[in-house]
């Protein structure tokens, strides 16, 4: 019986020759560095990781959700989600292998006809599986990423990792409209919830990404610009943070967006209620709103540039003290620049000096766009 195990061992692990590998491996030893170019002339009986092949995708759930902080399913709907993706290969006479390492749950590979991207691979899976198991199934396997070996000791769960079923004889053609449907959704869907500007860019220019995400559970790793993901069990760095743009995306569970993205995934709150909080911790006024009731008014007018100045933001006020004075006040240009900001002196009569009290505003640089000036308290 052990000669017959070891003869499929062997078998199986010819199939991903030139893949990087590891022998004997368990929960202490996981991390260290993968052998290259798996040969069958290497073969050992004790290997037991190897690269997911690039034709192949393992279809396996974690127990906690990657898009819903503290969500989790149990092995009862899991086991569910596999018969039903099963339902679904057999539908179209799809090929599929389900192991089983007597661990969370079985899981199933199946074949494609070329290599795949990550994308790719996603895709073909969110189209097999129940919709409701998609945010529970393991996405780190489709990019560079080891697995057990069948046939082998699983390296966490010491059982030995089984072929208890197959069937269909298709594999899958990456090519198929169907998938390359549902990539273009993802892709659209990405864009938007990338696109950075008005409040968005404000937010961050005042709040680092970076913070938030320690504030929620987030860790740097050691020796990498990464950090340990808030939303999925990162046991390596998988998590990108960008302060400059205040984007965030994980490797691990691919959750990706901006800082207001970050916010409602992190709190499981509206994007408007997101705003709001980011708002509120940015202390930004949205001066455009108030210049509406501000009319002719010049004492709401300075309260409203003090608060600004008061919280450091000193384009804000500005920005208002600008669209004022182009509403109220003509304005003289005396020569360009190379660098498109003119010199330009402000008719001020006493009248306006006496309504600004407290600002002195006399020769100064403004961009050609009026929107900065200047400005000396």
């Amino acid at each position: 019986m052990e000669e017959e195990i070891k003869n499929k061992h062997r078998e199986w692990l010819k199939q991903h020759e030139g893949l990087r590998f590891l022998k004997g491996v368990t929960k202490e030893t996981i991390n260290r560095k993968w052998e290259l170019d798996y040969r069958d002339d290497k073969y050992d009986s004790s290997i037991n990781m190897i690269e997911v092949s690039k034709r192949e995708i393992p279809i396996e759930y974690d127990e906690e959700s990657k898009t819903t902080k503290g969500k989790s399913c149990n092995k009862e709907e899991r086991e569910k989600w596999i018969q039903e993706t099963i339902s679904n290969l057999e539908k179209e006479n799809i090929g599929y292998d389900l192991h089983d390492h007597k661990g969370k749950c079985p899981h199933l590979t199946i074949y494609l006809d070329r290599d795949a991207t990550k994308e790719e691979k996603e895709a073909i899976v969110s189209y097999y599986v129940p919709k409701e198991s998609w945010e529970f199934v393991d996405t780190s396997l489709y990019g560079v990423h080891l697995i057990a070996v069948p046939y082998a000791v699983h390296w966490k769960y010491g059982t030995i990792k089984e072929l208890v079923k197959n069937g269909g004889v298709l594999i899958i053609n990456v090519h198929d409209e169907k998938f390359k449907k549902i990539i273009n959704n993802n892709k659209e869907e990405y864009n938007v919830n990338l696109n950075l500007g008005g409040i968005t860019a404000k937010i961050v220019s005042r709040i680092k990404i970076t913070d938030l995400a320690i504030e929620h559970g987030a860790r740097k790793g050691k020796g990498t610009k990464l950090y340990h993901c808030c939303f999925h069990n990162d046991e390596k760095p998988s998590l990108s943070l960008n302060d400059k743009k205040g984007f965030y995306k994980c490797f691990g569970c691919e959750k990706a967006g901006n800082i207001i993205d970050f916010v409602m995934e992190s709190e499981h709150i509206s994007k408007e209620e997101a705003i709001n909080k980011l708002k509120e911790r940015a202390d930004i006024i949205e001066y455009k709103k108030e210049n509406k009731s501000l009319g002719d008014d010049i004492s709401k007018l300075r309260d409203v540039v003090l608060l600004n100045l008061a919280a450091h933001h000193t384009r804000d006020a500005t920005e208002l003290l600008c669209d004022y004075l182009k509403k109220h006040e003509n304005i003289y240009t005396t020569k360009d620049d190379i660098d498109k900001t003119v010199d330009v002196v402000l008719s001020m009569g006493t009248e306006l000096e006496k309504r600004m009290k407290g600002f002195k505003i006399g020769r100064c640089r403004i961009h050609q766009d009026g929107t900065s000036l200047i400005l000396q308290k």
